[in-house]
Formats: structure tokens, C-alpha cells, sequence
């Protein structure tokens, strides 16, 4: 049986698996693709920290190969580690802790060109000397006598500053303090674990795994000339690995496939209920440190022992990463070798055209996309705003899309502006503010007219109204730049808003507003932007109140009859209204008066007076009776005004109240 070590400590692997391929995703993860001839000693270095995602996602792609069990040594969390190799919990492994782990093992020390051998029976730390009176404090070591047991039953004890070695002879021991040191240290998640594959024979074979892997980011650069302007992507991608890269085929994904962590490698315990004797029992002997005469005369004494369940756990390394822009320069004719676009069933994928040389812990910039594009240089006014920004309206109109990143813009020969770039897939527009205009002021003046009711309808007990609103907005424009320029003036308009005819008008998705464009000439000029706005109002009929009504009857767009008496019918319930809180008003007063009576008569307790207030106590009483019923007859008779409303909308009765 031959066993790959596929996770295994460089002090051990002679050959790696290489990579052939990496995919990055936007959320933090690739997927690695390793490729070649198995081999005793071939390994795929992944740290420990991202052992549990190649658990997790380990796919064997294709080979000669018949793969068997995978095995590795179990990760162990801090807690295990420490309860395992009889460690404390403090942060970290001191001499003095790692000493009282050694109690009652086998061990062997060197004191000078002796050595001795037996079991350590204990660890006693030696007072520290007295600090002296004058001059400096130098510092002073610890030191700790040792107490060993040897065959043949002697003791020896040797004080820590004779010793020049100390070692556990019990394999067992060494073991788990090797793995509490290696689980402990501060970098124990970049370290590499080991993972092998039991296989039948050597042979070719292609693996697959995800890992935990820096986000790619891009920048782009539109190099706007006279004529055309033209699009650079670059791709930013970092090998954060301990491992160089040779021929590495990159793809760059632009999707966001759901990703997590979750925990395999280490060991899982479910705790199990305790049963315990009916009787208690000590786990010390009584006569262990005692005799009975002692006991007789001395309170008995009892230790006990017990066991912990520690908590397992790993942790996951998080990889730092920095952003750069690469400058750009247009001397001759040199063109990017653009990454081909792959499209899949779920993403867009750039795969790199040549394969990328990159050593561990460097970062590359890639080129994606060197092509034509489109865009329209413009002076930009954003909601509201006097204060102008030049912008860039720009068109995808590339086959590819476009993932967000910085953009920046060069324009003869310097710097024009930077923007962000939100992502765009073919076809698809979004307006970049770059800068600051300083040659361009406007002035706006905005005017609504009333609205304009143009549908009525009554539906399944629903009003249905439709109405329409004019707003006419004056922009006066001071142009000083000495030529004509585009404006862009925005506006938050909505779907249900039409623009005035005559105007070019643009929609930017990312922001929801609608671009209104009109070129100006230099100097001071006047223009007028006019919209519509449409309006829907739903509801039940008495959430319309009367005015509204009339308004509509008069607007002629329904059938004024119905619509008048509907009006007058919510005249009644109005005024029945108004009525009812009145009643509230007055029941309100009344229960104030009553409490103020009941009060004074039990402050009276039987003395003069008692007989007027019980008199008065009775009236508010039977006054907030009356109050009471004619409240709810007067919320009846709203109910019923409005009951009648549906059947007045429909034409099927006439209303009584009707003028």
C-alpha cells in the first residue's frame, strides 16, 4: 500500500504537487487545481488553518490513480491540547509549567557529564535572593529543585541552574507536548498539517480544493482621447501561499457562490450524563496521609479527584492584502493581452491569457480588458445641486462585463479624475463624477402646478384615482470655459415621471436618477426642464374625504352625481364625526368630576356633607350613562353613513342627505 502525503512538513516532503490552476472568487476563497505524477513523497501544501475547506471540498479531478482512504492527524484545539499534555491555562507553555507537566514521568537530565534517570516526583521553585541594599537590580532568573526517584529507589535532587538538559523517556508524553507546542504557537495556522492519500500505485492525478484566499480587486484606466477613448483593466491577485507559483493558469470569477467555514478536522465529543454511586466514596484511601489515633483527635480530611472535558476548536488565518495602481503610458502602440471571457451556467469569468510566474507572499497586476469605449465627457449637476462635477457618461460597450473596481481617467497627458466603477455588464451605463467644475454655474427655479385629476373608478369596495402634476424647472446657466459643453442636470423623478418633449433624457441604474442633456453655449443661457409626475391612490371610500370628491366631479373624469353624493355622504360622516368627539370630550370631564366626588365622599366618612355628595355622586353617574349610550348610537350612525357609501358610488341609492 503506498501513502501520498499530500499535507505534510516541508522537513519531510521532497516534491509538491504542483498547481495549474486558480480560480478567484469575490468572496474571499479559490479554488486551487493540482496536476501530475504521485510519488512517495509528493505533497499539497495547505496550512492548517484552511484544513477544514480541502476536507470539506477535496475533489479528485481525473488521473491513473485509484485513490483509497484520506488520512492526517487530528487537529486539536487549545483546550484538549493543554488538558492532554497536563498544561495550565495560561497563554503560553513557561518552563515551570512545562516542568509540573512532567510530574511522575520518566525522565532523564544531564548535570554536568552525569545523567540521571528516573521518575520526577516533584517541582519546588526556589525563593528568589534578597535584593541587594545599594547598586543596580540585576535581574534574576528563577530556579527550581527537582526531585527524581531512580530503579533502585533513590532519590536525587538537583537544583534547575546544574541542569543542561531534561527529557521525557515516556514517547506518549513527548507526543502530546510536542502537539500542545505546536497547537499553542502564534503561528500555528500557517503552518502545514498532513494529509495523505492511501493508494494502490503511483501514477498520474488531478486534485481540486477550495481555501481561503484574498479577495481579487481591479482598476481601470480610460484613456480618453480626442477621437476614442480606450479601456484598461488590470486584475489585482495575491499569492499569500508559502509556495511559488510557475505557470499558473489564472481565472477571475465575477460571482458570488455561497461559501463558509465549518469545522471537520478537529475531534467532536457530546457530553454524556454523570452516574454516580447511590453511597459516596472518596477517591483518596483514608489511611493514604493518616492514621486512625490521628483521626481520632483531628478532623478527617478528604481529597478528591476529577476529570475535565476540554472544548475542541480551530481557528482560521486571515490574509492581509494591498492594493495598488499600476501607471499607465501610451507611447506607441502597445496593447494589454486581454483575459478571455468565459461564461458560466452561475458567473462571468476572466480567464488570464498567459500564465502567471508568481513568487509566495507577492501580489500581480493582470490584464483583463484593452479595448475601445465608449463614453461622453459632460459637466455633471447632481439632485438639486448649483455646483457642478465633471463627469464621464460612460457605456459598456465591450463584450465583456465589467466587475466593479477604481477607475481612473487620463486625459492629455495627466490625470482627469477618479471614480468607482460599479460592475456593468455589456451594454449596460453608469454615469462617473471625476472632478470638480469650476467654469460652469447654474441657477435653478422650480415651479408645480395643482394636480390634475384624470381617472376615477370604483372596484371590489376600492376608490381608484388617478392624478396627474406639472413641475417646470428654469436653469440658468453662466458657461465661462469659451466653448459649448454638455449638461447633465439630474433629477429624482421616479418610474412614473415623463419628460418634457424636445429634451434627451438618460436613466442611471445605479443611482436611480434620470439625466436630462442639453448642450450650452459660452456665456449666460437659459433653459427650462419640465416633467410629469403620476400619481395612484387607492383605498375604501370613506379614506376620501369630501373635497377630494367634489374636486373630481368637477374635473369631469367620473360620474358626478355619484361623486357629489359620495361628497355629501362624507359631509355626515364628518360633521357625525365631530359629534362623537365632542361626546368623548364630555364622558372624559364627567369621569374626572366623578373620581373628584367618590374621593370627597370617602374623605367625608359619614360627617356633614356626606348626604349632598352621594346626591351629586349619583347625578355624574347617571349623566355618564347617558353620555356612554349616545356615544355608541353615534358610532353607529357613522358606521351606517358609512355602509352607504359603496351603494352611492355605484348609483344603486341615493343619499337622503343630498343637497
Amino acid at each position: 500500500m503506498l501513502t501520498l502525503a499530500l499535507l505534510f512538513s516541508p522537513a519531510l516532503a521532497q516534491d509538491v504537487l504542483p498547481v495549474e490552476r486558480v480560480r478567484f472568487y469575490e468572496t474571499g476563497v479559490a479554488w486551487f487545481e493540482r496536476a501530475g505524477e504521485v510519488r512517495d513523497a509528493t505533497r499539497l501544501p495547505v496550512p492548517t488553518s484552511h484544513l477544514d475547506d480541502a476536507l470539506k471540498s477535496l475533489v479528485v479531478l481525473g488521473g491513473e490513480v485509484d485513490v483509497g482512504a484520506i488520512t492526517f492527524p487530528s487537529a486539536v484545539g487549545e483546550d484538549a491540547a493543554r488538558v492532554a499534555a497536563g498544561l495550565d491555562g495560561n497563554d503560553r507553555v513557561a518552563f515551570e509549567e512545562a516542568l509540573h507537566a512532567l510530574l511522575g514521568a520518566e525522565v532523564s537530565v544531564r548535570v554536568g557529564t552525569r545523567e540521571l534517570r528516573g521518575a520526577l516526583l516533584d517541582v519546588e521553585r526556589l525563593p528568589d535572593p534578597p535584593a541587594p541594599k545599594e547598586g543596580p537590580v540585576t535581574r534574576v532568573r528563577p530556579e527550581y529543585a527537582l526531585t527524581l526517584l531512580d530503579a533502585e529507589g533513590g532519590l536525587h535532587r538537583v537544583d534547575s541552574h546544574e541542569l543542561s538538559r531534561i527529557q521525557t523517556e515516556e514517547e506518549g508524553l513527548a507526543s502530546r507536548l510536542d502537539s500542545a507546542a505546536r497547537t499553542l504557537a502564534k503561528t500555528r495556522a500557517q503552518r502545514e498539517a498532513a494529509l495523505g492519500l492511501q493508494l494502490a500505485e503511483g501514477g498520474e492525478l488531478a486534485l481540486g480544493y477550495l481555501a481561503e484566499a484574498p479577495v481579487w480587486r481591479v482598476s481601470y484606466r480610460v484613456l480618453q482621447g480626442p477621437e476614442e477613448a480606450q479601456l484598461q483593466a488590470w486584475a489585482l491577485v495575491h499569492n499569500d501561499t508559502d509556495e511559488s507559483w510557475k505557470d499558473v493558469q489564472v481565472e477571475l470569477a465575477n460571482g458570488e457562490p455561497d461559501s463558509f467555514l465549518f469545522p471537520l478536522a478537529a475531534p467532536r465529543y457530546l457530553e454524556r450524563e454523570l452516574k454516580t454511586p447511590d453511597q459516596w466514596m472518596s477517591t483518596v484511601p483514608q489511611l493514604a496521609a493518616d492514621t486512625p489515633d490521628g483521626m481520632w483527635t483531628g478532623e478527617v480530611g478528604a481529597a478528591y479527584g476529577s476529570g475535565g472535558m476540554g472544548s475542541y476548536g480551530s481557528g482560521m488565518g486571515g490574509g492581509g492584502s494591498s492594493y495598488g495602481v499600476a501607471g499607465v503610458a501610451t507611447y506607441g502602440a502597445a496593447q494589454l493581452k486581454q483575459a478571455e471571457p468565459v461564461q458560466t451556467p452561475t458567473q462571468f469569468v476572466y480567464r488570464v491569457a498567459r500564465p502567471l510566474d508568481l513568487p509566495a507572499h507577492h501580489s500581480a497586476l493582470v490584464p483583463l480588458v484593452h479595448d475601445a469605449i465608449d463614453t461622453e465627457p459632460g459637466v455633471a449637476f447632481t439632485p438639486g445641486s448649483s455646483s457642478g462635477r465633471t463627469s464621464l457618461w460612460l457605456t459598456n460597450s465591450t463584450s465583456r462585463t465589467l466587475p466593479e473596481g477604481v477607475l481612473s481617467v487620463v486625459e492629455a497627458g495627466g490625470l482627469a479624475g477618479e471614480a468607482e466603477l460599479e460592475r456593468l455588464k455589456p451594454e449596460e451605463q453608469q454615469m462617473l463624477l471625476i472632478g470638480n467644475e469650476l467654469d460652469i454655474d447654474v441657477k435653478r427655479y422650480r415651479s408645480t402646478a395643482d394636480a390634475q385629476w384624470t381617472r376615477f373608478d370604483f372596484h371590489r369596495g376600492q376608490v381608484r384615482l388617478a392624478s396627474t402634476q406639472v413641475t417646470t424647472e428654469e436653469v440658468r446657466v453662466t458657461n465661462r470655459s469659451g466653448r459649448s459643453r454638455p449638461l447633465w442636470l439630474a433629477y429624482e423623478l421616479g418610474a412614473s415621471t415623463d419628460v418634457g418633449a424636445g429634451l434627451r433624457w438618460e436613466v442611471d441604474p445605479h443611482r436611480g436618477w434620470t439625466w436630462v442633456v442639453h448642450d450650452v453655449e459660452d456665456g449666460a443661457s437659459s433653459t427650462e426642464v419640465a416633467w410629469t409626475q403620476r400619481h395612484e391612490r387607492r383605498g375604501a371610500p370613506e379614506e376620501f374625504d369630501a373635497e377630494t370628491y367634489r374636486a373630481v366631479a368637477e374635473a369631469g373624469i367620473g360620474p358626478t352625481d355619484r361623486l357629489l353624493a359620495a361628497a355629501a355622504q362624507m359631509d355626515a360622516v364628518t360633521d357625525a364625526r365631530s359629534r362623537l368627539v365632542e361626546l368623548r370630550a364630555q364622558t372624559q370631564r364627567a369621569e374626572a368630576q366623578l373620581e373628584g366626588l367618590r374621593k370627597d365622599l370617602e374623605a367625608a366618612a359619614g360627617g356633614d356633607g356626606t348626604v349632598s355628595l352621594a346626591r351629586k355622586t349619583a347625578t355624574v353617574e347617571v349623566e355618564l350613562r347617558r353620555l356612554s349610550e349616545k356615544a355608541v348610537a353615534q358610532e353607529a350612525e357613522i358606521d351606517a353613513l358609512i355602509a352607504e357609501l359603496p351603494a352611492l358610488l355605484t348609483g344603486e341609492v341615493l343619499a337622503t342627505n343630498q343637497p
